[in-house]
Parts: C-alpha cells; sequence; structure tokens
C-alpha cells in the first residue's frame, strides 16, 4: 500500500471511531434535553394556571412547536389525546412512571392542589436534569475521546 492510502485508512478509522464514540453518548444528550425541555414545560403550565389559564392542551400545543427534543412528539400525542398518555421509550421504568405521573394529574384537581403537584413534579425533574446535566458532562467528552483513540488505535495496526 502506498502512503496516502494508510493515511486515508487511519483518517476514515479515527472518524468512525468519533462516531462510534458520539453514537454511544446519544442518549445521555436525548435524556439531558428532554428533562431540560420538561422542566421549562413544568414551568410554562405552572406559569399558565397563575396567569393566563389558557388550558393544558394550549400550553402543551404552544409548548411543542418550540421543543427540539424528544418532548416534542410526546406534546405533540399528549395534545391530540390527554387522556391516554403515551409511553417513553428511550427511559428507565422508573423515569417513565414519573413522568407518565406528572402528565396524568395535568387537569385533574383543583388550582391550589395542581400547583403543589406541579411544584412536587418540578422538583424531581430537576432533580434527574441535575443527574443527566452531570453524567452528560463527565460521560459525553469522555466518550467522544475513548472512540477517538480506539480509531486511532485501530489506524495504527493497519499501518
Amino acid at each position: 500500500m502506498d502512503f496516502t492510502t494508510r493515511l486515508l485508512l487511519f483518517a476514515l478509522s479515527a472518524t468512525a471511531g468519533l462516531a462510534v464514540g458520539m453514537f454511544f453518548a446519544k442518549s445521555l444528550k436525548e435524556k439531558r434535553d428532554f428533562y431540560e425541555e420538561l422542566l421549562g414545560f413544568a414551568n410554562a403550565v405552572s406559569a399558565d394556571m397563575t396567569f393566563r389559564q389558557d388550558g393544558i392542551r394550549a400550553v402543551s400545543s404552544i409548548y411543542a412547536n418550540n421543543c427540539k427534543s424528544k418532548l416534542k412528539h410526546f406534546l405533540e400525542e399528549f395534545c391530540e389525546t390527554p387522556s391516554s398518555i403515551p409511553e417513553i421509550k428511550f427511559l428507565k421504568a422508573g423515569e417513565n412512571v414519573s413522568v407518565t405521573d406528572f402528565f396524568s394529574r395535568l387537569g385533574k384537581s383543583d388550582l391550589v392542589t395542581q400547583q403543589a403537584e406541579i411544584e412536587r413534579s418540578k422538583s424531581i425533574i430537576a432533580e434527574r436534569r441535575d443527574f443527566y446535566k452531570n453524567k452528560f458532562s463527565t460521560m459525553y467528552p469522555m466518550a467522544i475521546k475513548l472512540g477517538l483513540l480506539c480509531g486511532i488505535a485501530l489506524g495504527i495496526i493497519m499501518l
């Protein structure tokens, strides 16, 4: 093999390693973004109940237009049928239960009780968001670096 072919294989293996690292860290990024936007949605619902009182469907549809994470699809389904809460497949079972509990309680009680439940849910959501923010800040760079290093090691072996 000539030098340019070897150099090309080395670059391709490093790029492939980087892509694999990003692939494995993608779920952390999705969960971090989901909980970040879910907390924003809970704040929007709380503010709407306090001031405007437009209703859950109106707040959900408005907030879904600005979402970039998987919460967008969840809110769109929730707007169509608020009585049936869709399952969130990329969350763990315990996390899925806490999120579905939050949505199942929306609009089911009086204003004071509803605001207390939303505040309780916001603390749980903020805790999960902080957990995934910390995990993402440590694991995401590590996964990318390990993927890149594995790709470079593979490239060196192929040389």
